[in-house]
């Protein structure tokens, strides 16, 4: 007897409080999304297992000293890491984790950067890591 095995369908989500308005480099292409002390990704649909890859600028270009980074659901630490240096992080949700929090997973850092401030602008946003790319994958 063969049964056929239906892939895990691709996790839906979308940026919630805490997160910054996409940007963009015009010359390259390149385009990012920074988080402030706290970005909430929100996930729709039957809560499922996924793996969550989040790539990175080095936060030193904007700090004197690495910030604490967690993944975080309804104020539970998932994983931490601490990123000295351009970065690629990935980091797996349970399912339980997720029916928790509501479909709600938090990105938080504990320290921010305040441009406006520094740069003497009237840029009022709280900075904390800037996003190139994360990525979410059913497990």
């Amino acid at each position: 007897r063969q049964f056929d095995i239906q892939p895990a369908s691709q996790p839906e989500f979308g940026y919630g409080p805490g997160w910054h308005a996409e940007e963009f480099e015009l010359d390259t292409g390149r385009t990012w999304r920074w988080t402030s002390e706290r970005a909430v990704l929100q996930f729709d649909g039957e809560p499922q297992a996924v793996r969550m890859t989040i790539r990175g600028e080095t936060p030193l270009r904007y700090f004197d000293r690495p910030p604490t980074v967690k993944l975080t659901a309804a104020g539970d630490t998932l994983a931490q890491f601490v990123p000295s240096t351009d970065f690629e992080w990935s980091a797996t949700v349970s399912a339980e984790a997720m029916t928790k929090s509501g479909g709600e997973i938090a990105i938080e850092t504990d320290r921010i950067y305040l441009p406006g401030q520094v740069e003497g602008t009237a840029d009022d946003r709280h900075l904390g890591l800037r996003i190139f790319d994360l990525s979410v994958t059913p497990v």
